[in-house]
């Protein structure tokens, strides 16, 4: 293997998900697995065209975040097609696909007065993006209609297009005269949408962040998560006069039970949870709320859901699962007064989460399906039933829990809720605010 890697004519390159090397030689492309360096497709290039390659680009594999034609760390929404890859000079561009013995599509002429000054992959394995040099134009190839979309006066910097997480929407910066403008294109069409100019001398870049949910508080304290608007700015400790001192730093910090996901709170803004990926090193998602987080727990079992408390007189409760559509934020039917409530996992079935919120007096219990929605639980035989509702001093209380976990404002359902007087303290924590990421910044 060191052998053959001597010969490159250039550095080879690995795919994102670490599975296959992509070498140029003088007998052409050459790709070999990563395990023990077999070559498992080999390609003939086109004459000269081994010494004129300038790009080698692997089509990105990872899911969940925002593309940049800057950061190749970034997402793929269509991970059945993480096998491509392209070769790119000046006047010809070659795209490869290693379970294919021969190239996928060929486009030339992309540029003619100018050289590539970057070029990549769009948001989807079938769309090329080429930036010619100097900024004169951006060309979005597809290898589906083998036509372009031409955009003229790009920015000439690779970070100048972003692609919008799981929507693919383009945010491109153009300078056509002596102001910047950022421009928001459809996926697929790249029809404009929209165009705002930019109160920036020279904008360097755009990106469009994580996924960022805000929580909303409606008609009858109903609360819910909402796609934030951009920009999206976290509230600051001085949004809070009520905490006794100003703190410092990062904390707390909560691994998942696998050690993949992080839940983080800054002290500079309370009420804002970034969650974290440890695996691809970006941020996923960030939740902001209307009160300070006083609480954040992983279940013991389930790798990616999470829980949180807020410093809220309601007895709410807020849950992230990384493949649901959005957050979800649970009042359970504990009453007044509240006092101080904690949250606590508790045991799950295949088809079922489990959590209850306590306070000094009270206990509800709730169960949800493993998509979030709440369930008609009515207890299990063992005093947390309804067969135990007129046992005095143990008794239950039937009331409606309320779910906005589907976008919309609270529908009541019913589940259980039990009062009784506790024997012991639960040591629980508090926390929450939810935002999703969406939207370009410069």
């Amino acid at each position: 293997v060191t052998a053959d890697f001597e010969a490159a004519l250039q550095s080879p390159v690995p795919s994102f998900d670490g599975k296959y090397i992509a070498v140029i030689n003088a007998l052409g492309l050459s790709i070999r697995l990563t395990v023990n360096g077999d070559e498992i497709q080999s390609y003939v290039l086109p004459p000269g065209f081994a010494h004129s390659c300038r790009f080698i680009r692997w089509y990105p594999t990872r899911a969940g975040e925002a593309t940049t034609g800057s950061d190749w760390n970034n997402v793929s929404h269509d991970s059945g097609r993480s096998s491509q890859l392209l070769l790119a000079d000046d006047a010809k561009i070659v795209v490869y696909d290693v379970t294919k013995p021969q190239a996928y599509a060929e486009i030339t002429g992309a540029t003619s007065l100018t050289k590539l000054a970057s070029i990549d992959f769009g948001y989807t394995p079938d769309e090329i993006i080429v930036l010619s040099d100097f900024g004169w134009k951006l060309q979005i190839w597809s290898l589906t209609t083998k036509r372009a979309v031409e955009i003229k006066d790009p920015k000439s910097v690779a970070s100048s297009y972003s692609y919008r997480p799981r929507t693919g929407h383009l945010a491109l910066l153009t300078r056509p005269a002596a102001h910047d403008f950022l421009l928001i294109m459809a996926p697929d069409s790249h029809e404009i949408l929209s165009t705002w100019e930019l109160a920036t001398i020279d904008a360097r870049g755009v990106k469009y962040s994580p996924d960022v949910w805000q929580e909303e508080i409606g008609p009858s304290l109903g609360r819910r998560y909402a796609e934030a608007r951009q920009p999206a700015v976290s509230p600051s400790q001085e949004h809070f006069p009520t905490s006794k001192e100003k703190l410092v730093g990062v904390g707390p910090m909560k691994f998942n039970v696998d050690g993949t996901l992080l839940a983080s709170k800054s002290s500079a803004t309370p009420s804002t949870v970034w969650i974290h990926s440890l695996e691809t090193g970006r941020t996923l998602t960030a939740l902001i709320h209307h009160s300070p987080i006083t609480l954040l727990r992983w279940h013991h079992a389930i790798h990616d859901l999470l829980l949180l408390q807020c410093a809220t007189p309601e007895p709410t409760v807020y849950l992230w699962k990384a493949n649901w559509p959005n957050p979800r934020i649970y009042n359970l039917p504990l009453k007044a007064p509240m006092g101080q409530s904690k949250a606590s996992w508790l045991s799950s079935t295949e088809n079922t989460i489990s959590f209850m919120l306590s306070n000094a007096n009270q206990t509800a219990i709730e169960r949800l399906t493993l998509d979030g929605e709440t369930t008609n639980w009515q207890g299990d035989g063992n005093g947390l039933g309804p067969e135990a509702m007129f046992d005095e001093g143990n008794s239950l209380d039937l009331s409606p829990v309320r779910s906005s976990g589907d976008g919309a404002y609270p529908n009541e359902t019913t589940t259980l809720g039990l009062s009784t007087q506790l024997g012991h303290s639960l040591d629980i924590e508090d926390t929450f605010q939810f935002r999703r990421h969406g939207q370009a910044v410069t």
